[in-house]
């Protein structure tokens, strides 16, 4: 079973990973307003940490600035990124288009 914190504040997910106990990190766009850093550089410093999987949502509703948002993020994550799709018209077309690519959920 993989347990994970569901925290956008690199201090808190520093913590728990610390545990042994915690897989990977989950994020969405209201736990970042929470971080206290810009989101860029908040998943940067999460991306130091040695999670196994960091979960990035999408904040936009068009695709083509979606697979933008997704360059960007790719660029910071690496192999740990995990895509969230919002459950809407185009990000169900989104997730089609990249699911052979990336880790979606």
């Amino acid at each position: 079973m993989a347990i994970y914190i569901d925290s956008a504040k690199p201090e808190e997910a520093k913590l728990a990973l610390g545990t042994g106990w915690v897989y990977g990190i989950t994020t969405n766009p209201a736990l970042l307003a929470k971080s206290g850093l810009a989101p860029l550089e908040t998943y940067q410093e999460l991306a130091k940490l040695p999670a196994n999987e960091i979960y990035y949502q999408v904040s936009s509703d068009d695709i083509a600035e979606m697979k933008r948002e997704l360059a960007i993020i790719k660029e910071v994550l690496g192999d740990k990124l995990v895509v969230k799709i919002p459950p809407t018209p185009s990000g169900f077309r989104f997730a089609a288009e990249i699911s052979g690519e990336y880790k979606t959920c």
